[in-house]
């Protein structure tokens, strides 16, 4: 994808582990996070040929359920949510079928919405060589400015990524390959990568916990950050609103590069139960708290 100069690329480092007091902070490398080992990465490989999707599918007796993550617009940036959904050797399709249901009621509570057009449909999806081919229906061109438009197409990226066997995306509408996508002339060089998405990122993306999930202690945060020399803070409040643990954290990468973090922190026993997590940003400027990211959580107890 052409950008202005200002859009970086996302670079990997080295893991790192590093003590502090209350919590552990363990850095990955610097790929996207993947789901978690208890969920099954079921974005199986298709043929090269794009599979026609039933629009309307009979929905089989669950059994067993997987979480599947979603990523809708949170204020003028990219955020993240979960679902949970009947299992499915599909998983990819699955969690773009979630997306384009758009946000539930509680989601729009957290403050989540959408920038995918009503209406839009899945016509086909296939995985070769890292490359998932996705074919949507004409209402996803639907301008709406740049940077809309710029959000609503890494909501499609990063759903998709968010799977081991998916590095990059290729854009289809109506089974015809994507050049330049929207009235905003926005060229798209071949398949995208969440790389090409930068702009629309907030400093802290947060992939987990996700608003509503159940944690219990430690509870691990993890996501992707780009912020000044790497270092932000991470903050759990019990259901009081109280402080009861806030602790240094450092990504992968920082100052222009967007690095990843997982964070395990460690909750009390004694405390009341855990109610939201914070991460953010102490200015370099005036030490103010910048670029916060609160995640209301459901402690296990």
């Amino acid at each position: 994808m052409k950008r202005v100069p200002r859009w970086g690329w996302v670079a990997g480092a080295a893991v790192v582990a590093v003590a502090f007091g209350a919590g552990v902070l363990l850095v990955s490398d610097g790929g996207p996070l993947r789901p978690e080992p208890s969920l099954p990465d079921l974005a199986t490989e298709t043929p090269s040929a794009t599979r026609s999707v039933d629009p309307d599918p009979t929905p089989l007796e669950p059994t067993q359920t997987m979480q599947v993550r979603v990523y809708l617009s949170r204020g003028e940036y990219l955020g993240v949510s979960s679902r949970t959904v009947p299992a499915t050797a599909s998983a990819a399709e699955a969690a773009m079928a979630q997306l384009l249901l758009g946000p539930t009621a509680a989601e729009d509570g957290w403050g989540f919405a959408t920038l995918i057009p009503a209406g839009t449909r899945l016509l086909g999806l296939s995985v070769s060589q890292g490359t998932a081919s996705v074919d949507l229906s004409n209402e996803f061109v639907m301008d709406g400015g740049t940077h809309d438009a710029m959000l609503r197409l890494a909501q499609v990226v990063h759903t998709l990524t968010q799977f081991s066997a998916i590095e990059r995306v290729l854009l289809l509408i109506e089974g015809e390959v994507v050049d330049v996508y929207s009235g905003e002339g926005i060229v798209l060089d071949g398949a995208q990568t969440r790389a090409d998405f930068e702009p629309v990122l907030p400093p802290l993306l947060v992939e987990g916990p996700t608003p509503g999930e159940q944690v219990d202690s430690p509870i691990r945060v993890r996501g992707t950050g780009n912020t000044f020399e790497a270092a932000f803070m991470v903050r759990v409040l019990d259901d009081t609103g109280a402080t009861v643990v806030e602790i240094p954290a450092m990504a992968t990468s920082g100052s222009g590069t967007r690095g990843t973090f997982d964070v395990s922190v460690t909750y009390p026993d004694s405390a009341r139960p855990a109610a939201t997590v914070v991460v953010f940003e102490y200015s370099a400027q005036d030490a103010s708290e910048i670029n916060a990211i609160e995640i209301p959580v459901k402690m296990q107890r």
